[in-house]
């Protein structure tokens, strides 16, 4: 239901592109960084995802890659978007940093810059 309702709030929003922020969690705590998914066969959902991973990346000093997936949102909204994994909640370290407003502050810039980048490019 929860879901549903996001859909419509996006659907009836008149945004160009939505972006859906999360924390992961793993079974080990010994996965960490940043991810950003994005819905397979549309073209701007995975041009933005690139755009976005990549700052994340220079955050993070990671060098991680986009993935496709069929979540929900992708299957329901009419606009194209991306989920953003800020990172993982199972890893002591990446918790604490992200607990920290600093921190959330850089991830923040960092999301802004790579929706900048891809509305740049465009």
């Amino acid at each position: 239901e929860d879901l549903a309702k996001r859909a419509e709030n996006i659907n009836h929003s008149g945004c160009d592109v939505f972006i859906s922020i999360h924390v992961n969690k793993y079974q080990t705590n010994d996965v960490n960084g940043p991810m950003v998914y994005y819905e397979k066969d549309n073209e701007y959902s995975y041009l933005l995802s690139k755009s976005v991973q990549k700052e994340l990346n220079i955050l993070s000093n990671k060098n991680k890659i986009v993935h496709y997936s069929d979540f929900y949102l992708f299957r329901k909204c009419d606009k194209p978007g991306i989920f953003v994994e800020c990172g993982f909640i199972s890893n002591d370290e990446e918790r604490n940093k992200l607990l920290n407003e600093k921190y959330q502050q850089s991830l923040v810039d960092a999301l802004y810059q790579g929706i900048y980048n891809y509305y740049l490019n465009k």
